[in-house]
């Protein structure tokens, strides 16, 4: 049976607006609309280029407790395989205990390597779903990036088209 490889990560999003250029009228200045008190939650994503699979969870932060349970709620799910699971080396990512999950195995990215992550680039489609809007609670902003997960979903070879990196390819042929 061959490894699965899989890239987690996690986004910060909130109701502070995501800003984009936008057209208008020319000598018209557009109106933003935002919130002073930032309120967020963190998305967190784990993508399989060569499935073309992604696992997500929206969760109120970052920590130990949090990544230990968006790991046992995905292998509930998917336990029945083994995964190689690459990731950054966020220092709650160094916490969790790895003998809790015999069928993941944990390789940490180089430190400031942001671009050899594809989970990386996932997110601006999440952004593309709340720029220029303005979200008058979180829950408002969660239904909006429920329609952006469910556009990855649907459109599974957005997933291959931004995460099949050439080294991906290279060692998933190791196998």
């Amino acid at each position: 049976m061959s490894m699965n490889i899989g890239f987690q990560d996690e986004m910060r999003v909130g109701l502070l607006p995501c800003t984009r250029r936008l057209w208008s009228k020319i000598g018209e200045r557009p109106i933003s609309y935002h919130h002073n008190k930032y309120e967020w939650f963190y998305i967190y994503n784990v993508i399989f280029p060569l499935k073309k699979e992604q696992f997500t969870f929206f969760l109120p932060t970052v920590s130990v407790k949090h990544i230990d349970f968006f790991w046992q709620h995905f292998l509930k799910e998917h336990g029945d395989e083994k995964y190689l699971i690459i990731w950054d080396g966020a220092g709650f990512h160094r916490g969790i205990n790895q003998n809790l999950y015999p069928s993941l195995s944990f390789l940490t990215l180089p430190p400031y390597s942001p671009e050899l992550n594809p989970a990386e680039t996932i997110w601006p489609i999440y952004r593309e779903f709340i720029a220029n809007k303005y979200f008058s609670n979180l829950e408002e902003l969660e239904k909006e990036l429920i329609k952006a997960y469910w556009y990855i979903e649907n459109n599974k070879d957005e997933i291959l088209t931004r995460t099949q990196y050439n080294w991906i390819m290279e060692i998933s042929n190791l196998q």
